[in-house]
This record gives C-alpha cells, sequence and structure tokens, in this order.
C-alpha cells in the first residue's frame, strides 16, 4: 500500500494531469481553490460571470468558442481584478490588449488555438502568474517583458510560427518547462547546454546535448596529445 501511495505521489509531482484537455493539474486548481474558499466562484462562461453580482469574487473563468467573432479580449474581462485562473480556447482574438496587466491576482492564464499574433508588453506586470500557455497561436515573437515573470513555472509555446527560441525564459529563478513541440528544433541553440532538460520538445534532447559536451571536450584531448 505504501509504495501504491508513493507511485501515486512521484506521478502527481513529475506530470501535470490533463484539465480541459490542458496540461494543467487539477491538484493545482484545487489548491487555489481550497486557499480562496472559492469553491463556489468559478465560471464556465463569461455570460455567466456576468450575471454575478460581486466581479470580485470571480476567481475561475473558462471560456471555450464564447469568443469568436471578436479580435480582442472583451473588455468586461478586465473588471474580474481576482482572477487568478482565465482559460480561452477557441478564439479568433488575435490581439491582447495593455489592459491583461489589471489582472494581477492571475496564477493560471491559457489563451489556446485564439490566433494571437503578438502580446503586449504589459503581460510582464502579472507578478504572480505561475502557468502560460500560449499555443496554437501565430506568435512570431514575444515580447521581452516576458522575463519579468519571476514566478512563471511552465510556459507552453506549441504550434507557433516562432522565429527564434526564446533563450532568455530559461533563466526565470522559477521555470520547470518551456514547451516548445510542433516548433523548429533548429532554432533550438547549442550554448543553452543542460538548460536543455527544461525543454519539453519533440526533438531529441541528445543530438544537442552531444556536440555541445563533445566541444567542450575538445580543448582538454588537445592538451593531452601535446603532453604526450
Amino acid at each position: 500500500m505504501k509504495n501504491v501511495m508513493l507511485l501515486l505521489s512521484l506521478m502527481l509531482l513529475s506530470s501535470l494531469e490533463l484539465y480541459s484537455q490542458k496540461k494543467i493539474s487539477k491538484e493545482y486548481l484545487q489548491s487555489i481553490r481550497f486557499k480562496q474558499e472559492m469553491y463556489d466562484f468559478q465560471f464556465t462562461s463569461l455570460t455567466e460571470a456576468l450575471k454575478y453580482p460581486n466581479p470580485n469574487k470571480v476567481y475561475e473563468l473558462y471560456i471555450k468558442g464564447e469568443l469568436y467573432g471578436l479580435k480582442s479580449l472583451p473588455k468586461e474581462i478586465f473588471k474580474f481584478k481576482n482572477l487568478q485562473v482565465l482559460i480561452i480556447e477557441g478564439a479568433d482574438i488575435q490581439t491582447v490588449q495593455n489592459e491583461i496587466s489589471e489582472l494581477k491576482n492571475l496564477e493560471v492564464l491559457i489563451l489556446e488555438v485564439a490566433n494571437i499574433v503578438a502580446l503586449p508588453a504589459t503581460i510582464g506586470e502579472l507578478q504572480k502568474l505561475k502557468y502560460l500557455d500560449l499555443s496554437d497561436n501565430k506568435l512570431e515573437s514575444l515580447p521581452n517583458s516576458i522575463t519579468q515573470l519571476k514566478e512563471l513555472e511552465d510556459i507552453y509555446l506549441r504550434d507557433n510560427p516562432l522565429s527564434y527560441f526564446p533563450v532568455e525564459l530559461l533563466n526565470l529563478p522559477k521555470l520547470r518547462t518551456l514547451s516548445w513541440n510542433g516548433n523548429s528544433c533548429a532554432l533550438i541553440p547549442l550554448s543553452i547546454g543542460l538548460d536543455i532538460l527544461k525543454v519539453s520538445s519533440d526533438c531529441d534532447a541528445y543530438p544537442f546535448l552531444e556536440p555541445h559536451f563533445k566541444s567542450k571536450s575538445k580543448p582538454s584531448q588537445s592538451k593531452d596529445k601535446k603532453g604526450n
């Protein structure tokens, strides 16, 4: 029985479970809800959330397919000042406004399959953000301010036409995972060394690590030959 419990604990620690087809653990979301005693304040549509009489008690909002036809986030979202989890899946919003910075309590932000082409610099002001999923969009670059997200633990950039690998994100102090699935393996620089272990991708890590270590070992090998 102890072995089974240990195995379950390791599984929870080492991998994120699916949540609404997202790689985010139900346990993590439940920990937020328990902390705020907010089981009654989860909303599965913007229409439903707007009907709630107290916008300061809207803590979690999941919107799927409700925003098709809109080219930006509805401004009504920004009135939920205590929002901690915002999940938007399936939209054509393209633009995320500067006002996203008003959601200063966000810990989880998922904007997936939303045709987003650019993020505002103000996203760097989300100082409590731990989980950011920008998968399946049209991002070619990321704002430099994203490196200001010091609490960020996981960022998903899967299936975007990014023109470079955001190596600077690997310096974030709490980062555990940078998802690069569906993007160009050739953009991953050899110089990141062991930091590649933070990168989740459909690339095989070893072809990147091997030449990195070989290049480091060459000088010592040449010295040995001279010494002989």
